[in-house]
């Protein structure tokens, strides 16, 4: 998805309609933050004059304190489990190290022009097994790469093997850490579990490779 931030608003303004939050969005938040050194917490982006991100389709994202503090985290290479405690919070920057967009200029209704060419056409080479996978299940899990940084529902997806190409529609897409449902499942305990257990964990999850999980619908050519 051709995402990218095209300003940023009150996180209460009422005339910039919100959107859902893919993690195509995600990554376009990520690239502007990275591009401007912005650093504040997620109670900034609900408390601050715009502190909340307009994307290109004319409509601004909005997160919980914790979920901003990840996407902050991320922008600023910590994909930690807990990462985001650390920009989640009022008390987690002083005023002093924070860097927001500036108060006075904030992007207004009136000045947005909402694009609707977004969506995408990516190739992506993959081996064979990849390929009879999607032929035979419509779902399939990729090691996440660059090239599948902004691929989000409603793109194409074109899967290249060996002179062969089959396109599908993306009807779902997950970013996740590739564990067990067993994993998974200990995770979600977390935190009730044992300081040694809880440190295993840790480990096994930074461990984890990241993979993207693709829901497919086969796209006639």
């Amino acid at each position: 998805m051709k995402y990218r931030v095209v300003g940023w608003t009150g996180y209460d303004d009422p005339d910039i309609e919100e959107a859902p939050c893919s993690e195509a969005a995600v990554q376009a938040i990520i690239a502007d933050i990275r591009a401007n050194g912005y650093l504040f917490t997620g109670w900034h982006h609900q408390e601050f004059l715009n502190c909340a991100p307009v994307l290109n389709d004319g409509k601004k994202r909005l997160f919980s304190e914790r979920e901003f503090g990840e996407v902050m985290a991320r922008a600023h290479g910590d994909l930690s489990r807990m990462g985001y405690a650390a920009y989640a919070f009022e008390w987690c920057l002083s005023s002093a190290e924070t860097v927001m967009p500036d108060w006075r200029n904030g992007i207004s209704s009136e000045e947005l022009v909402p694009e609707t060419a977004l969506r995408e056409e990516i190739r992506l080479t993959v081996p064979q097994e990849i390929l009879v996978l999607a032929q035979a299940n419509l779902y399939i899990t990729l090691k996440d790469t660059s090239e599948l940084t902004f691929l989000d529902t409603g793109d194409t997806l074109i899967l290249c093997c060996e002179g062969e190409n089959a396109s599908y529609l993306v009807e779902g897409l997950e970013r996740k850490k590739n564990l067990t449902e067993e994993d998974e499942e200990r995770m979600r305990h977390f935190s009730r579990a044992e300081d040694s257990e809880r440190a295993a964990l840790e480990a096994l999850y930074e461990r984890a490779e990241w993979i993207v999980a693709v829901t497919l619908r086969p796209k006639m050519q």
